[in-house]
């Protein structure tokens, strides 16, 4: 089918115990997305790379003499995208035609977290939460009509998108065992 798919994945992960009791943990992520699929009437061509980066800190230590568990982190990701639908000529061998649509953007989420758990008994730990995250989204799509039979005139039309979203959660809950 003449597909020729390719995906780069590097990451590295560091992670450090300032004591016996605190550990941080950092991350980074690349991964990349090359993909060309003319497997129908049209083909799908595009790249997607994108990075993803998370760190968090784990602290373990007593709270008015109770044991406890501090968890803190923080991340952000981003992936940039440009795609491209273009049309497979007839009679086989995968040869592309007219170009029919693009589209290409971003999108991009950071957020934060914090969770403390503090065991009131043997049998009951309290935790108690956080998560905020804010999103992203940008993104343009071209569409292009051939008027004209056996001309390669295109006529283009145009859409673009801006989104933003925020989202919260809190979260209070006793664990019993």
């Amino acid at each position: 089918l003449n597909r020729d798919d390719r995906r780069t994945i590097a990451a590295v992960r560091w992670e450090h115990d300032f004591d016996p009791n605190t550990t941080l943990r950092t991350q980074f992520v690349f991964d990349n997305r090359n993909i060309n699929q003319p497997t129908g009437s049209t083909a799908a061509i595009g790249v997607f790379p994108s990075i993803n980066m998370s760190s968090d800190l784990t602290n373990r230590s007593t709270l008015l003499g109770m044991r406890a568990t501090t968890f803190m982190g923080a991340y952000y990701n981003s992936m940039d995208w440009m795609s491209d639908t273009v049309n497979v000529m007839p009679y086989g061998h995968a040869k592309l035609g007219q170009l029919t649509n693009r589209v290409y953007g971003e999108t991009e989420n950071a957020g934060v977290r914090f969770r403390e758990e503090v065991d009131i008994t043997r049998q009951v730990t309290a935790v108690l939460g956080a998560n905020y995250e804010k999103s992203f989204l940008r993104g343009h799509q071209i569409s292009y009509a051939y008027n004209t039979p056996n001309k390669p005139l295109a006529t283009p039309s145009w859409v673009w998108m801006e989104r933003e979203f925020e989202n919260s959660a809190q979260e209070a809950d006793r664990k019993s065992t």
